[in-house]
């Protein structure tokens, strides 16, 4: 049986009206597919690659290391609810509430799952994982997590705190609610690294969209919600993620490996350089067709490199797709659309974000859900010791 579990969409309906409701006269804002064929890969400063992709291949492998040892030996509670000041309501995450903490001097974005909530929707497994990996993680792209605990009544991740917020947020502010081409360049980096050490630890993330990456006050990104993250060394059956990022081999329920992630990127990619997804209908029952069709169209504005490169991560085979082929990553980072990026220099973080959240005294959480009130669940016994006691 395929256990079915899908993100809150609301905030994805919202994004995509612009795309649903353009007047039928404006179909010149639109471009079919090119069949214009385009080299793909860079082929100049080929020792300066072969160099940079050793040194990050250490960097993963080490990394590799690291995750093995620390998923082994697997962290214990190393808190308690009353080392924390709980200051604000910050946001909503897949399962749970995520508050503003106080922890010595340091702020934390602590994230209070209920037990009876997550044992109501059957997902002890995939918080247990959650838990489990983000713990193990360590990648500049990913989102750190620094303590964990539980008590009768609840689970609590903490994390650390990403004061820029969420990036969907700061998407729908920009002029015609999209990024830069070169910005959405600079974010599309950052996941493909991110990606590509996830993969060197069987570990297939399936939730990519904007609303999981936050921004730093640097202008990096750090991604977020290891909700439905899964250790992935063969196939999983899983139906889950959010409906317009998911892969066709997903919707096919024949099993799927770790190179959906690689069609979120694509999906990821053309949303940030339209402000929309490529893939929008009214309905789920349609918006699967679509997929599984891979149906959809460029907008004008997009250039033949970046076309390119979403071209070959939407492949609905996937022994054709960028990022599942024998080459692995390399095949999306060697593209002529990142000709221009130092992946060694972007992965130390040796460059600078054109755009950084600003920081100004008494608005620090401004890109944040409005300040309201809320209750922490309490309870005299331990509720579900059992079902929880490997968290």
């Amino acid at each position: 049986m395929i256990d079915s579990l899908m993100s809150d969409e609301s905030s994805r309906k919202i994004l995509s009206t612009s795309y649903l409701t353009s007047s039928p006269n404006s179909s010149n804002l639109i471009t079919s597919l090119n069949q214009r064929s385009l080299k793909s890969t860079i082929t100049y400063d080929r020792s300066q690659m072969i160099t940079s992709h050793m040194i990050l291949k250490n960097y993963f492998l080490n990394g590799k290391n690291h995750f093995i040892d620390k998923y082994k030996h697997r962290q214990i509670d190393n808190a308690i609810l009353n080392d924390f000041i709980i200051q604000r309501f910050l946001g909503h995450g897949s399962f749970g509430t995520v508050v503003l903490a106080i922890h010595g001097k340091k702020r934390i974005a602590m994230k209070i799952l209920e037990k009876q909530h997550i044992v109501k929707l059957r997902q002890i497994r995939h918080v247990i994982n959650e838990c489990h990996l983000l713990g193990a993680i360590q990648c500049p792209f990913i989102v750190d997590l620094l303590y964990k605990f539980k008590d009768n009544a609840n689970l609590y991740l903490c994390l650390e705190f990403i004061g820029g917020g969420e990036m969907f947020q700061h998407m729908r502010k920009q002029k015609n609610k999209r990024f830069s081409e070169s910005l959405a360049r600079f974010y599309a980096v950052q996941i493909t690294l991110a990606f590509e050490y996830l993969q060197y630890l069987d570990i297939c993330h399936r939730d990519l969209k904007p609303e999981n990456c936050l921004i730093t006050y640097d202008g990096f990104i750090k991604l977020t919600d290891f909700g439905f993250a899964k250790i992935v060394p063969g196939r999983t059956y899983t139906l889950c993620g959010t409906a317009q990022y998911l892969a066709p081999e997903i919707l096919s329920n024949k099993g799927y490996g770790k190179g959906v992630d690689w069609w979120c990127l694509g999906v990821f990619l053309y949303e940030l350089n339209a402000g929309f997804s490529p893939f929008y209908a009214p309905d789920h029952a349609t918006l699967y067709s679509l997929i599984l069709r891979c149906e959809y169209k460029f907008p004008k504005h997009f250039k033949e490199d970046l076309k390119s490169l979403i071209r070959q991560l939407l492949q609905i085979d996937t022994t054709k797709r960028y990022g599942c082929l024998v080459n692995g990553a390399k095949d999306i980072k060697n593209h002529i659309y990142f000709k221009k990026i130092n992946w060694l220099s972007l992965y130390e973080k040796k460059v600078h974000s054109e755009f950084r959240p600003q920081l100004i005294k008494g608005y620090e959480f401004e890109y944040f859900l409005e300040k309201k009130d809320f209750i922490i669940p309490k309870s005299s016994i331990c509720l579900f010791e059992k079902e929880f006691q490997y968290f």
